[in-house]
């Protein structure tokens, strides 16, 4: 490139021609030119020698592209032949590097080869040849390419004259390719370099990729370091180096690792009062308080510590360690009599300055519990919460005495009145006539009652001998999928074909045989008889167990019957029983009814059963599997539940009994009560038994079975011999823990006598017998019930349990079919025992429940189908029943036998599904492409729809049709009211119908009813509405594109709690809609008789006038001449004289009267006067007639239409009138709906007419056209159908064809016009056409020009400016014009006209006349006269006068009629427009063929609408300058700026506007915060731009829209638009951008529900590790709320949904997985309703406090996201993994092993335990000596936190048991997650030796501070009234008493 500047430089300077070039060859030789490297030709140059007939070549190089060299290909044969065309150009992107040629002196030519090299780093576009070749034949060739152009490729052609070549050039624009990392190398104008990025560091942190800064490399942000955290802002993910601008530059934002301040996170271990110090990455701690502890985390405090001194009304604390910090504060609170609660007491808190030692409270009331706290404060008053001290639990360490004050008077109570009542002796006394008070053992201040209870629980340490004899124990209970059973006998004879064998033992007799090839009956007899152990089966007890008593069973015989199937077991059906069996080798199937029939078939088959198992199937059928041998298995999906019993017998205890089939041990304490010989009851799994002795033993139960293990035993002891007499005593008593100042009371005692009368066996809630009370109702003596009181012993363990029952039956209905939804599982509960909780599962519908006889709330804890979940059932009760799912069961009227049996209904109601059906519909077998069948209906079709509903319940379950309720309905298949009303044809009920629930309107569901002999049976909820079809639809996206042509039928139904259910029907009504008789087409049948053609200007015009007369004339004219003539002798004179004129005959005909003429002295000389008369008017007359007529036409001033467009045809045509009929049709083969044109016309003159029309070329081209092509088209279409229909008869086709030939001919003839008109205008723009001035041209029509009178005045030429003003023209010079200059003047044909309202106007008139004449005439004459003499005087002087006259009289008479034709013709234009700066340069021509003018605008300039060939002066443009580079956030704007510019001239006025038509889903569109609803004018608008911003806000659904289309037009544009009628490309001055918004739409929801998610708590236990179902797994189910309209799965930035966990203390969430080690991903797994139930794999995770929550995760989309974007969470669960049961932590108190008086007998423990109440544990204490077992329920219970603390009940004797020894046995301890304790805590000590009168305090009575007052007396006085009243409002409170 160098050699080739400085060659140029010297040609500059010394002229250095081509030729002194270098060149690659001589002349002849071969040439080759070749670049090297990246490089390609850049330039030529060449000359040609014409003797040589050949050139020399020379050539330039550059690098193209990036330095690297890309693939060449070279021509492998030459390219062109000699002489020939070379033509070639190089594949996409290859540029040229090579040229090879050789020379043939032959053809004196040459022949070429071409390489190409292939450009890296860029691309070739816009390739194309040179316009123009490169030389000329034989001239030089100096080319080089463009900056940012490349060679590729050539052409040339040779010529055999000048042997030589011209040359054009192919070239390609060359860009670097930024796609691969190129961009514009800046040393060179073709070249191209890579881009780089800065490498990429994180600091305090780690990346991962490619961060070094290469064209495409990918970095990532990896992790923080420690103590560091990712910033909320910038790219997490992979960053990539790319191009922006022209630089290289990594996508997204730098993240940063910034400071944890755990200062403010809380995630460091500052233990307060130490105070974190947060540092770079880390943090250290600090005290103010006290040294920092060793561990660097901490303050080395101790906090205050306080011991207690206790009073009755004080009590006072010794503090220690209260001197850290400067003030401390302590609060009093009182604990309330039930625990819950301790309040803080007035006057608390108080502050106490450092250092507190001491503190007391006082004024306190006795025997109240009391919780002090101690809190230390720091300087900066903030309270140190981690010392505080805590003293005083609800347990009673902090508590004043009891005991009333030592002056108070105590008196014991009287009127002691005794009764039983279920178990209770209640005692009633009277005090000085007060109120009557009842009192039970539950009592606070009196003493307690002592009840006995028949069965005492025995150790459980202690094992005591069975009685012999044989049970079935319960090893396996099953009710879950996966539950451990036996295996039945068709698992275990799987693949064997049956056989029945049977035995005989010494007890039992059987016959037993089966074969499979025949059918017999086979009948089994069994008879069984045992003296210590037999079965009963008692009617009096229900299914919760089984009485065995000693007794002979009658025989039972069965009969079965067996078929000869194939199958591997046979079922046979017993006549009287109906029992099916099915027998396997190892053994026997039966269907039975209840557990204690598979018992009995059990036992029936003793010498073979050894086992048996209950299922129940998913029917709800229970099968009996009678067992010949065990295997164990699992439940599998075919069962409900199952229960295994294995035989077990026990022998050579030598103690009798009996054993029942039961699940505990009531059942055996009820029959143990009946007999006599019966003193112990044992309970196990599955069995109870009854001993008739009692005796201890050393074998283990375990002996019998591994399995056997009792769970309880109880001893019975006999009661008071009926008629002995007890005594019960009241007295206000001292309770254990009251101090020397308490008080005891002497006592009032009444006697009570037992009456045992006969028990009646089977009564519920039995008692021990009866005793004769009075009915207080009645007055008479009745039978109360009692239980035995054991005489002389105290029985502390009372449990009398109510077993009063009653039965509910729980109906668990799918809707009001009654379907059955699944296996429900149930929760009974008794609300006023809270730890009486049942759980039972059944998948039958009803379920029938023995209850304890109370209100019992019965719970729908879940329903289960097909191992999963129901919880869209779940939802829905906890919808319309609350959270609990719950309803009650009053139960208490048990002995009430004649009630109803009391039921609870849970009735389950999903949304109702609606579908709709039409009688009649048009029969077919179509559907649309979204699978839903086409309605088709006719019109003006009566129809009955019908709309049914119906209620699915998901897979499994059949719909229910019977549903309640109401739908309402909008019928849009007729006509609204308005139209209905107007419609013609139809009678009133029609009318009615028409627009029956055009408005919506609401109709009730009807039940179908069929009355059975069961009942009456309802089905087919439905409601039916009768209509009448409307019109069709002509608009076929009138509902949606996707249906055309159809009319809506909507139908709702709104069930609480779900949305409304609403069904949309398309429905196609077929059918005609007359458009009306008014419609015609013009068929011309002439050319056109006149053009008139409109001048450009928005006010211009044309005109054309032509008028035609006849006429008439008619005229008699008489006519008299008279006159004188005078000769006069000159004189002076001076006269006065008259002359009169008027003698002799001429006076006759003109008479003059000279009167008086004075004249001073002059010469006169007359020669001749004449002197003419006229006519009298009644002498002459005429008369005319005229007939004519005149047409003018003028074009359209509409400025919108100026020009050929308001060119205006005058055409003769045919007009004919159409019937034009709209018709939607359905075609049932291709399955389409079309809508044709039906047209009734012909071409009869008689139903037409003709017309003259006159029409624009607009108007033709816009209507008359497009109508007679839609004709022609349909005409085209019938001819076709009658071709193909066989019921023509040919005269149609023949008509339709006639018709055919019309359309075509007058479509013909129309266009004809219009192209002619085109013609026309096209020859004026050519200049073809005669000017204006031909119309008239001077010499064309007048011949006398030149006569003297006209010369010069006429055959002048039309010109366009006065001819006068053109005579008078002046040079500029001032010089007059030459003639020639006038005919230059007048020969202009071109105005130029300005806007701004002036309007220039020009005609040309002409006029023909022509006439004949018919006359006739008569004429007469006269002469004579004579002379006159006179004196003419003056006071001057006088002459004499003589005066000769002659008479002259001529009278002529005519009479003329003319009869004629006149034609008069004007051609006029008028120039004008209303836009001030509008300028048109406009040439006028005369038409051809009329005569008429014809416009051409040549130049000029022109508002809107822009004229042809005129500059636009409005010249709007838009353009987006910015707009989002990402999905907007869904509730912010999209923003957009956009460029509004006017390119014009000048200011305008302009509009901005949108297609409001095509917004969808409501989206806003605001410019600059004004809503762009209506377009937005811009008056004035400068010429420049302005910046507008344009702001779209989403809609109310949709996230995606499609481009927006925002306008930019000239103002009259709005007229001008498409939708305005006009053309698009009529519409020239509009510019249009398209907004494109996507917004962001939020993650799917996530929700936890199940119970997780309804208590937002869970609990992980040891019973899940060892539950049999999904052991060590939690169960979590999660909903997708979003459901009804956006699956998870139709999420497509849905990556996953993730069960996530983390501690409590963690801010870390973990992922949490299944059994398998997978994440627990739920996205694909939702079921019908949108519910996931999943397992969470607990096993592996430690025991600690952890939160659970579900997260729905989304593609990142932008930074800086609000939350539910990218993520959404469901609500957070708190939960506890613990599986350690509690531990006693130290010993036991008292743990000296000496209990005094005021001690504590407490357990703690490790843990927290359950304190709920009832308490959950069991306490037991035994004294030594006393033969007494004291229970939970007597003593005193304490629990709180980790203490058990109890003490012995109030009232005790401390005599009895003063030394004694004492053991304390604490069972079932559990935390509160329910890890249950395994082992027995046990605590032994000793009763301290104290004296019981230091312990005893009596009350005798009270003394009030009152002075006595007689009125006391009186005990119906007001002041004895105020004083009891005054004593009952205050003694409960001191004395605690209810």
């Amino acid at each position: 490139m160098l050699v080739r500047v400085l060659a140029v430089v010297v040609a500059c300077v010394v002229s250095t021609t081509l030729a002194e070039l270098p060149f690659v060859n001589e002349y002849h030789e071969t040439l080759n030119m070749e670049c090297s490297g990246s490089t390609g030709i850049k330039s030529l140059y060449s000359t040609h020698q014409d003797n040589k007939k050949d050139r020399r070549w020379g050539f330039e190089c550059l690098k193209y592209g990036a330095p690297e060299e890309g693939t060449s290909m070279y021509s492998s044969s030459f390219e062109n032949n000699y002489d020939d065309p070379l033509d070639y150009s190089c594949p996409n992107n290859y540029y040229v590097y090579r040229m090879y040629s050789e020379y043939d002196g032959n053809p004196d030519d040459r022949v070429w080869k071409i390489g190409c090299r292939k450009a890296v780093g860029a691309t070739l576009s816009s390739c194309s040849f040179t316009d123009d070749y490169i030389n000329s034949w034989g001239k030089p060739i100096d080319y080089s390419v463009d900056s940012r152009k490349v060679l590729a490729g050539l052409y040339s052609v040779h010529n055999d004259r000048d042997e030589d070549r011209r040359w054009r050039i192919r070239t390609c624009t060359l860009d670097c390719d930024e796609s691969s990392g190129y961009i514009e190398d800046d040393t060179s104008d073709w070249g191209c370099t890579v881009v780089t990025c800065p490498p990429l560091t994180l600091t305090n942190g780690v990346l991962s990729g490619s961060c070094d800064g290469d064209f495409g490399d990918q970095c990532s942000f990896s992790a923080c370091n420690s103590g560091y955290e990712v910033s909320a802002s910038g790219t997490k993910g992979a960053r990539q180096c790319g191009i922006v601008s022209k630089n290289g530059v990594w996508s997204g934002s730098a993240p940063t690792c910034d400071d944890i301040n755990e200062c403010v996170t809380g995630a460091h271990e500052c233990v307060a009062p130490a105070v974190c110090v947060n540092d770079d990455g880390s943090y250290h701690c600090e005290c103010d308080y006290g040294p920092l502890s060793s561990d660097g985390k901490s303050c080395d405090l101790a906090g205050p510590k306080a011991t207690y001194t206790l009073n009755s009304h004080s009590f006072e604390l010794a503090i220690t360690d209260a001197d850290e910090f400067p003030t401390y504060e302590v609060t009093v609170a009182q604990w309330s009599l039930d625990l819950s609660q301790a309040t803080e007491l007035p006057g608390y808190p108080v502050q106490y300055t450092s250092p507190l030692t001491n503190f007391e409270a006082s004024d306190l009331q006795p025997g109240r519990r009391f919780q002090v706290t101690i809190t230390p404060y720091d300087s900066d008053d903030a309270a140190a919460t981690d010392y505080v001290f805590v003293g005083g639990t609800s347990a009673g360490d902090l508590r004043t005495t009891c005991g009333c004050l030592s002056g108070d008077t105590t008196g014991a109570p009287s009127s002691l009145e005794l009764s039983q009542e279920r178990g209770i002796v209640e005692f009633t006394f009277t005090e000085r006539g007060l109120v009557e008070f009842t009192f039970t053992d539950q009592s606070y201040c009196e003493s307690g009652f002592n009840f006995f209870n028949i069965y005492k629980p025995l150790d459980e340490g202690t094992n005591h001998d069975l009685p012999e004899g044989t049970f079935f124990l319960l090893l396996h209970t099953g009710s879950s999928e996966g539950d451990k059973r036996f295996a039945f006998p068709s698992e275990l004879a799987i693949g064997e074909h049956f056989t029945s064998t049977s035995t005989s033992s010494s007890t039992s007799q059987s016959t037993s045989t089966s074969t499979s090839t025949s059918t017999q009956t086979t009948t089994t007899t069994t008879t069984t008889t045992q003296a210590t152990t037999t079965t009963l089966n008692l009617a009096t007890l229900n299914d919760t167990f089984i009485a065995s008593t000693t007794s002979t069973l009658p025989a039972t015989t069965t009969t079965t019957v067996a078929d000869d199937s194939d199958a591997s077991a046979d079922a046979a059906t017993a006549p009287s029983t109906g029992r099916v069996e099915r027998v396997y080798p190892s053994g026997i199937e039966s269907a039975v009814t209840s557990k204690q029939e598979c018992f009995d078939l059990c036992e029936d088959r003793s010498e073979w059963c050894i086992a048996f198992v209950v299922q129940e199937d998913l029917s709800g059928q229970l099968w009996c599997h009678q067992l010949k041998l065990i295997r164990t298995t699992k439940l599998d999906g075919n069962d409900v539940s199952a229960d295994s019993y294995e035989r077990v017998t026990v022998s050579d205890t030598g103690v009798s009994g009996s054993y029942l089939l039961a699940t505990g041990i009531d059942a055996c304490t009820e029959l143990c009560s009946e007999s006599s010989s019966c003193e112990i009851v044992f309970a196990g799994d599955g069995f109870c038994a009854m001993a008739n002795t009692m005796q201890t033993t050393s074998v283990s139960p375990s002996s019998y079975h591994e399995s056997l293990i009792i769970r309880s035993q109880k001893h019975r002891y006999v009661g008071s011999a009926p008629g002995s007499y007890k005594q019960y005593c009241v007295a206000a008593t001292n309770p254990i823990d009251y101090t020397a100042l308490g008080y005891y009371s002497t006592r009032t005692c009444a006697d009570l006598q037992i009456e045992r009368l006969e028990y009646t066996s089977g009564a519920p809630n039995a008692p021990s017998g009866f005793y004769i009370g009075t009915d207080t109702s009645s007055g008479l003596d009745t039978r109360i019930p009692y239980y035995d009181v054991l005489d002389g012993k105290e029985w502390k363990d009372v449990d009398f349990q109510d077993t009063t029952v009653d039965t509910v039956v729980v109906d668990v209905a799918g809707g009001l079919c009654n379907r059955t939804l699944g296996r429900s599982v149930l929760e009974f509960r008794y609300d006023n025992c809270p730890t009486w909780v049942r759980t039972e599962q059944t998948s039958s519908r009803t379920s029938t429940w023995t209850l304890p006889a109370q209100i019992i709330t019965v719970r729908l804890a879940r329903v289960v189908r097909s191992g999963e979940v129901r919880e869209e059932i779940t939802r829905y009760f906890s919808s319309t029943l609350g959270t609990s799912r719950s309803q009650y069961a009053d139960l208490r009227n048990a002995e009430d036998s004649e009630d109803d049996e009391t039921t609870v209904r849970f009735e389950y109601h999903p949304q109702p599904t609606l579908s709709v059906s039409f009688t009649p519909t048009v029969a077919h077998s179509c559907s649309y492409s979204d699978d839903t069948d086409f309605i088709v209906m006719q019109q003006r079709t009566e129809t009955i729809a019908t709309v049914k509903a119906i209620e699915e319940f998901g897979s499994g379950v059949a719909s229910c049709d019977i549903v309640e309720g109401s739908v309402t309905v909008q019928n849009l298949l007729g006509e609204s009211p308005t139209t209905a009303n107007q419609a013609v044809g139809v009678t009133a009920t029609q009318r009615e119908l028409l627009q029956v629930c055009y408005n919506e309107c609401e109709l009730d569901l009807d039940l179908d009813e069929v009355v059975t002999a069961a009942g009456t049976e309802q089905s087919n909820a439905h409601a039916t509405l009768r209509l009448l079809t409307g019109g069709p639809e002509l608009n076929s996206e009138a509902v949606d594109p996707e249906h055309p042509y159809t009319k809506q039928f909507r139908v709702s139904m709104h069930v609480l709690p779900y949305d409304p259910v609403i069904l949309y029907k398309k429905v196609v009504v077929t059918g005609q809609q007359a458009r009306g008789a008014s419609g015609s087409v013009p068929f011309p049948r002439y050319k056109p008789l006149l053009v008139v053609q409109d001048p450009p200007g928005g006010l211009s015009t044309a005109s054309y006038s032509s008028m035609f007369a006849n006429f008439r004339f008619h005229s008699k004219t008489y006519e008299a001449f008279g006159g004188f003539q005078l000769g006069v002798d000159v004189a002076p004179y001076k006269t006065e004289a008259e002359l009169d004129l008027c003698t002799g005959a001429i006076a006759a005909y003109n008479c003059i009267n000279l009167v008086s003429v004075k004249s001073t002295p002059y010469t006169f000389q007359t020669e001749t006067t004449n002197l003419f008369g006229g006519q009298s008017p009644d002498d002459n007359f005429n008369r005319e007639q005229v007939w004519s007529f005149t047409i003018d036409v003028t074009t359209s001033d509409d400025p919108m239409l100026a020009g050929e467009k308001s060119d205006m045809f005058l055409v003769p045509a045919l007009n004919v009138v159409f019937l034009d009929t709209d018709v939607i049709s359905f075609n049932t083969t291709t399955c389409s709906v079309n809508r044709s044109l039906t047209t009734t016309w012909s071409l009869d003159p008689e139903a037409n007419e003709q017309v003259m029309t006159w029409l624009s070329v607009f108007e033709i081209e816009s209507k008359e056209l497009p109508e007679l092509e839609e004709r022609l088209e349909a005409t085209i279409a019938s001819i076709a159908e009658a071709e193909a229909s066989d019921d023509d008869d040919g005269d149609n086709l023949a008509d339709l064809q006639q018709l055919k030939d019309e359309l075509e001919l007058a479509i013909s003839a129309w266009n004809d016009n219009l192209q002619r008109n085109r013609n026309v205008r096209n020859s004026a723009a050519s200049g073809t056409l005669e000017k204006v001035q031909s119309l008239w041209t001077a010499g064309k029509y007048l011949t006398n020009e030149n006569a003297n009178p006209i010369q010069g005045k006429v055959n002048r030429s039309i010109a366009f400016a006065p001819n006068d003003n053109i005579d008078n023209a002046k040079n500029l010079d001032g010089t007059d014009t030459t003639g020639e200059d006038q005919a230059t003047l007048r020969e202009i044909s071109a105005i130029k006209f300005a806007g701004g309202g002036s309007l220039y106007s020009f005609s040309f008139d002409y006029s023909n006349h022509k006439s004949v004449v018919s006359s006739s005439k008569s004429m007469s004459s006269f002469e004579g006269g004579g002379t006159v003499s006179f004196d003419i005087s003056s006071s001057t002087g006088g002459a004499d006068f003589s005066v000769t006259a002659l008479g002259l009289a001529e009278v002529e008479t005519s009479r003329e009629t003319e009869e004629g034709y006149a034609k008069e013709s004007s051609a006029g234009f008028e120039l004008g427009d209303a836009d001030p700066l509008d300028v048109f340069d406009v040439e006028v021509y005369v038409h051809p063929d009329f005569g008429t003018l014809v416009f051409h605008t040549t130049s000029g300039q022109s508002s809107c609408p822009p004229e042809n060939n005129t500059i636009a002066l409005e010249n709007p443009r838009i353009s987006i300058l910015k707009q989002p580079a990402a999905p907007v956030l869904p509730n912010e704007p999209a923003v957009f700026e956009l460029l509004l510019t006017n390119d014009g001239p000048v200011a305008t006025d302009f509009n901005l506007f949108t297609l409001n038509g095509a917004n969808q889903d409501g989206l806003t569109i605001m410019v600059d915060g004004h809503p762009l609803t209506h377009p937005i004018d811009f008056e004035g608008f400068a010429v420049g731009a302005r910046h507008v911003t344009i702001s779209l806000l989403r809609g109310p659904s949709l996230y995606s829209y499609d481009p927006v289309a925002v306008g930019w037009r000239s103002l009259c544009e709005a007229d001008r638009h498409p939708d305005n009628g006009y053309t698009t490309d009529e519409v020239t001055t509009v510019q249009y951008v398209y907004l494109e918004a996507e917004f962001l739409q939020p993650c799917s929801p996530v929700e936890l529900v199940g119970s997780i998610g309804e208590t937002e708590t869970f609990e992980v236990n040891q019973a899940v590790d060892e539950q049999t179902s999904h052991p060590g797994e939690l169960r979590i189910v999660a909903f997708n709320s979003d459901f009804a309209n956006r699956k998870w799965t139709e999420d497509d930035r849905l990556e996953g949904v993730y069960v996530e966990y983390k501690p409590a203390a963690s801010s870390v969430w973990l992922l949490a997985r299944d059994i398998d080690g997978n994440t627990l991903d739920l996205r694909l797994m939702e079921n019908e309703y949108g519910y996931v139930t999943i397992y969470w794999d607990v096993s592996g995770i430690t025991d600690g406090d952890y939160e659970l929550r579900i997260r729905a995760q989304c593609t990142a989309s932008i930074n800086e996201v609000p939350d539910g974007i990218d993520e959404q969470y469901s609500s957070t669960a708190t939960g506890v993994i613990d599986r350690s049961a509690p531990q006693v932590l130290g010993y036991p108190e008292p743990a000296d092993g000496e209990y005094s008086p005021g001690d504590e007998i407490a357990f703690e423990f490790d843990e927290d335990v359950q304190c709920a109440k009832p308490f959950w544990f069991e306490v037991q204490m035994t004294i030594d000596g006393l033969d007494e077992v004291f229970a939970n329920d007597d003593m005193v219970m304490v629990c709180e936190g980790r203490r058990i603390t109890m003490s012995l009940v109030r009232g005790f004797a401390w005599d009895d048991v003063s030394g004694r020894s004492a053991r304390v046995t604490l069972n079932s301890v559990q935390d509160p997650y329910g890890n249950v304790a395994s082992q027995e805590f046990v605590l032994e000590f000793q009763f301290a030796l104290v004296a019981a009168e230091a312990l005893t305090t009596q009350l005798t009575g009270i003394e009030l501070p009152l002075p006595f007052e007689d009125a006391f007396f009186n005990t119906k006085s007001p002041e004895y009234q105020n004083v009891t009243r005054a004593l009952r409002q205050t003694l409960p409170t001191p004395r605690a008493l209810s």
